[in-house]
């Protein structure tokens, strides 16, 4: 692909007749857009892309105006397609900054998530803890109403054993008591009746000395 310039140069002839070759290219480098100098383009017969150039910007070159007109049109071109590319890469930096703002953010909530779950599990494990201590407290209590119950009810059957023992006690003596007295009784009639015995023999024995007298 052969791209022939005619550049004005200020220093030199009134124009000059330039050529480069693209390399089989189908492109202008952007930074003729640049090219203030450039003041006729003769773009016929090269193959260029259609998208970048259309062939309304080209034009048919037959003329001096006409290449004047498209060295303008180029370099108009070639500029918007410069901002164009500034403008996508803009967006691309902007969509970049964005995606890596979401995931900052991501990761934040990701962490906030992670210590809120941390918080509730934290949480859910003092008060199963404060749950078990009070099952715990409630079955102690429990354990010492049931011990004081049988403490009493062992109070009591200590104080009606030690109240039959001492009733169990009482009759014993009273039994006792009254054994004694029978027998105190039996032996103070056996007094009596040896002491009368004695009295009537001794009374008879007086008699008997009364009479020998």
């Amino acid at each position: 692909v052969c791209v022939c310039v005619l550049s004005f140069l200020r220093a030199a002839a009134p124009c000059s007749l330039l050529t480069f070759s693209l390399g089989g290219s189908r492109k202008l480098p952007l930074t003729m857009a640049n090219m203030d100098r450039l003041q006729w383009l003769d773009l016929r017969n090269n193959p260029l892309d259609p998208e970048l150039l259309p062939p309304d910007t080209i034009g048919l070159c037959l003329s001096e105006k006409e290449c004047r007109a498209c060295a303008l049109n180029v370099k108009n071109r070639l500029a918007e397609l410069i901002l164009k590319k500034e403008e996508d890469e803009l967006r691309r930096r902007k969509r970049r900054e964005r995606e890596k703002e979401k995931e900052k953010q991501r990761l934040q909530d990701a962490r906030r998530e992670q210590e809120e779950a941390a918080k509730l599990r934290q949480r859910q494990t003092l008060e199963k803890a404060k749950e078990n201590a009070e099952h715990d407290n409630a079955g102690n209590a429990v354990d010492d109403e049931e011990a004081e119950e049988e403490e009493e009810q062992g109070s009591e059957a200590a104080g009606w054993g030690m109240h039959l023992g001492a009733c169990f006690a009482f009759l014993v003596v009273l039994v006792l008591f009254g054994g004694v007295l029978v027998l105190a009784l039996e032996y103070s009639k056996l007094l009596d009746a040896g002491l009368s015995a004695f009295v009537a023999d001794s009374l008879l024995a007086m008699d008997g000395e009364a009479v020998v007298v």
